[in-house]
């Protein structure tokens, strides 16, 4: 956890699970009461429907290639949708509820019917079906203006409209039933089955599996929540500040006049609720393309963070323009650890009396409860409820398929790298069973005991539980479309302060790449050209082993032994084993000593990888809170130097060793600031990783923010919120007939402006060449 602001100093900042709930993130000044003193209207009676409390919420599993498999048909695109309820009754036989519904679009039934979707972007509603088809009139959200630029996706117009929760006039539905789509497509609606995955303490969880089939253009896949009670949120931002203003006025007035007593404050007023269906859609690619997916980490607070600056997830607004149409939209929302904050549990959660014991020996005997084992498994599940309904996060976790790796915030800071003997503490082993528990629900959408004979193929299970969390790794790997595959490393689960993963995982999760990239390769070419590997902590980055040095030394120790007995320097040793505060940051990084060979071992994995199979492998990275891109490359022999920009590409596209660790960190958390990034920039330098392959930090950042030149170090690590665009450089607009043939465009969206409600970014971007090795050798 490597250069962030929980480092220099470590400093902690807050999510409150009980805020934010649906909002587009307020001020500080009007956050809204916890999540508890929040209310909806009264109920709709004897309608028994659940009250959704989060959701919907997409996630990607993979894509069945039939013909790579001796098989024949069409492409399959696997996915779910989870819905979380409450007011419910016991289950799936229960009768004191209704199972809420979800019904999709699926095939092509007739060809387009132009004019099924009038008015283009803004204003502009469906028409309605005239033969037996499904009345629907859908009225669009209030234009949003994003500022930012778009030159990634097909540069929508900066004014668009996005409707991320459509509202259905008609109720008049059923599955089979015929629904034309804004394209103009008249397709069968299918209804999902529900699977019931999450059910306690009046609060249920609900899957429903997706299986389409991909076409010959990119399409929509429309879907219907219905049989659900849900809150409707004011979603006029400038309306929202006016109230805001005047409210303030009326408080200053107020606070003039005499104090009045506290019986006469007005209770928090219910929220409004509609029980009409909710309709949204998410897009998908060709059956020949790949994905435009969205690469992001640290979405979300640490401790005590400034929300007066940093006013939310902000930067997934820029977002909601490209959701219009089936030639913008990202394909996949791509986490890479960090997905939501719980380390607030240790301050205003359960754990905060624990936490607050001075003797470290006295945490680590602490009895876990069964009553602390519930309030803690209540704190992580209403901590997920209430972010992942925070607008605008929320606004897109329903359109934009997801796919999440954790990393150690998801479960509480440092977790895996504190020492053996605090880990291994009742506290924190119950900690992570319950970080686990609703990781696996709300990230995965899969039971926390697994499915059993029924796993998801896109899982890649290590052959041993972990030490502390008593589960198998859970490794991802999936198709990014045709040209694409994802390795996604479980690097928590199994991970202690000196192992990240054992050996067993390596070997699984690489005889997997190796059996798929067969496989693909059967029927002559081999069709994935790029593999991305993510890894949550980066794996070429700027060494702090210095700094590790100092903190190890002896006059640390001095230092520890005086706070154990009389409190001395307390700041500088965590609240959990009493260690030096940022060993565990330290040791979470690749480049750490008691990781050395471990991370040896598996860049040598990957070349040999890229060289046997001629497929260029990049690594994705977050948790720094800073852009940043590194590089693994082949070593130029002494007298050739480097020649034209021209020649230098020919050179890399023929480097097995060119492997580039793509950093993107955070969306919403805090970066830290400059004075840190110029630390760092400064300790980078080209090191040796063997005879024959150098590691560096690339200057992609040749300009600020504001158009200012960027030089020297400056141009190699950006300290400023962002998320990252990857996708077929042929996909990209303007370069369809030029540029880099089956190479990935990668473009970091760095924020504009600090805070800005807009969300807006601006684009760094670069083309990661593939690997034209076999190529040649074949010719030769």
């Amino acid at each position: 956890m490597l250069p962030c602001s929980d480092c220099l100093p470590h400093v902690h900042r807050p999510h409150d699970p009980g805020h934010d709930h649906g909002h587009d993130v307020p001020r500080p000044s009007t956050l809204p009461p916890p999540q508890s003193q929040q209310q909806p209207s009264a109920a709709t009676g004897s309608s028994n429907l659940p009250l959704l409390r989060c959701g919907p919420l997409l996630r990607y599993c993979g894509t069945d290639y039939p013909d790579e498999h001796g098989e024949s048909g069409v492409p399959m695109w696997r996915g779910s949708v989870l819905l979380v309820v409450a007011n419910a009754g016991a289950g799936l036989e229960g009768v004191r509820h209704k199972v809420p519904e979800v019904l999709f679009t699926g095939e092509v039934v007739s060809g387009n019917r132009n004019g099924a979707w009038s008015g283009g972007i803004g204003g502009s509603r469906m028409r309605e079906e005239l033969d037996g088809g499904i009345g629907f009139a859908i009225e669009r959200e209030r234009e949003v203006e994003v500022a930012g630029e778009y030159s990634l996706l097909s540069t929508p117009p900066l004014h668009a409209t996005h409707p991320p929760l459509l509202n259905v006039r008609s109720a008049e539905y059923s599955e089979g039933q015929i629904y034309t789509d804004e394209e103009g497509h008249r397709r069968r609606l299918v209804r999902a089955k529900p699977k019931l995955i999450l059910e306690e303490e009046n609060v249920f969880g609900y899957r429903y599996d997706i299986c389409v089939a991909l076409e010959s253009v990119e399409r929509r896949v429309t879907y219907l929540v219905c049989e659900v009670e849900r809150v409707v949120y004011v979603d006029d931002k400038e309306e929202k500040e006016k109230e805001e203003k005047e409210k303030g006025k009326e408080e200053e007035e107020e606070e003039g006049k005499s104090n009045q007593d506290n019986s006469n404050e007005k209770p928090t007023p219910p929220l409004p609720t509609t029980t009409t269906p909710l309709l949204t859609s998410f897009h998908l690619p060709t059956s020949h393309s790949t994905m435009r997916l969205i690469f992001h980490s640290c979405n979300g607070f640490s401790l005590n963070t400034p929300l007066t600056t940093f006013t939310g997830p902000v930067l997934f607004r820029s977002l909601l323009p490209l959701l219009t149409s089936p030639t913008t939209s990202p394909h996949l929302l791509l986490g890479g650890g960090d997905q939501i904050y719980s380390d607030a549990i240790r301050t205003s959660g359960p754990l905060s009396h624990w936490a607050n014991l001075t003797n470290p020996s006295k945490r680590k005997k602490y009895s876990y409860t069964p009553d602390l084992a519930q309030q803690v498994n209540s704190w992580y599940r209403e901590n997920y409820i209430s972010w992942y309904a925070t607008r605008p996060f929320s606004d897109v976790s329903g359109r934009i398929p997801m796919m999440n790796m954790w990393d150690d915030h998801d479960i509480i800071d440092g977790w895996g790298s504190y020492t053996d003997h605090f880990m291994q503490c009742p506290v924190f082993l119950g900690v992570g069973s319950a970080a686990w528990r609703y990781y696996m629900v709300f990230q995965h959408h899969t039971p926390p005991e697994g499915e059993g004979e029924g796993e998801d193929e896109s899982w890649v299970l290590s052959p041993n539980k972990g030490r502390y969390i008593t589960q198998h790794g859970r490794s991802i790997y999936a198709r990014l479309g045709r040209s694409i595959a994802l390795l996604a490393l479980d690097a928590r689960t199994e991970r202690t302060r000196h192992v990240i993963c054992p050996p067993e995982t390596y070997d699984a999760v690489f005889a997997r790449l190796e059996r798929e990239l067969t496989r693909a390769a059967a029927g002559g070419e081999q069709p994935i050209k790029h593999i991305l590997i993510l890894l949550g902590v980066p794996i070429a980055y700027p060494r702090l082993v210095w700094l590790e040095m100092i903190l190890r030394s002896p006059v640390v120790g001095v230092l520890k032994f005086l706070n154990k007995r009389f409190g001395v320097a307390g700041k500088l040793f965590n609240h959990f084993d009493g260690e030096v505060d940022i060993l565990d940051d330290l040791d979470d990084h690749w480049a750490a000593r008691v990781h050395k060979k471990e991370r040896a071992a598996l860049i040598n994995r990957w070349q040999a990888l890229a060289r046997t199979y001629s497929v260029r492998v990049s690594i994705l990275s977050g948790d720094v809170h800073l852009a940043a891109v590194g590089r693994f490359y082949t070593r130029v022999p002494k007298g050739l130097g480097f020649g034209e920009e021209e020649e230098e590409v020919r050179r890399l596209r023929r480097d097995w060793r060119y492997t580039p660790n793509i950093i993107s960190s955070a969306i919403t958390n805090m970066p830290p600031p400059g004075s840190v990034a110029a630390l760092l920039a400064r300790r980078n330098k080209v090191h040796r990783f063997d005879g024959e392959c150098l590691e560096t930090m690339c200057g992609v950042f040749g300009e600020d923010i504001d158009g200012r030149e960027r030089i020297g170090r400056e141009r190699l690590l950006m300290p400023r919120r962002n998320y990252c665009v990857i996708m077929m450089v042929g996909e990209r607009k303007g370069m369809e007939n030029g540029g880099e043939v089956s190479g990935l465009w990668v473009e970091l969206r760095v924020e504009s402006k600090t805070g800005d409600w807009g969300g807006g970014t601006k684009g760094y971007g670069f083309v990661v060449p593939r690997l034209v090795m076999q190529e040649e050798r074949e010719r030769g």
